[in-house]
């Protein structure tokens, strides 16, 4: 069976001190639409998304994290 990571996204506290530390360390531009969704990008193509937690999260204060997406060829 085949799987491969598709996406990854980050829900984090601070979506500007993330940008500028993504953007420090690896490179990163970004890209937004103003929903409150930020697309990461390494030179030009899109490689992450960054998220503002949501309150529910912030409230229980859950840490900030990576949620990783994987294709499969079967579920089963």
């Amino acid at each position: 069976m085949e799987s491969n990571f598709v996406w990854i996204d980050l829900s984090t506290f601070d979506v500007q001190k993330a940008t500028d530390f993504y953007r420090d360390v690896l490179g990163w531009s970004y890209a937004t639409d103003g929903s409150g969704y930020t697309q990461c990008e390494v030179n030009g193509a899109p490689c992450a998304g960054l998220y503002e937690m949501p309150d529910f999260f912030q409230k229980i204060r859950m840490p900030s994290f990576w949620m990783t997406y994987v294709s499969v060829s079967d579920v089963e």
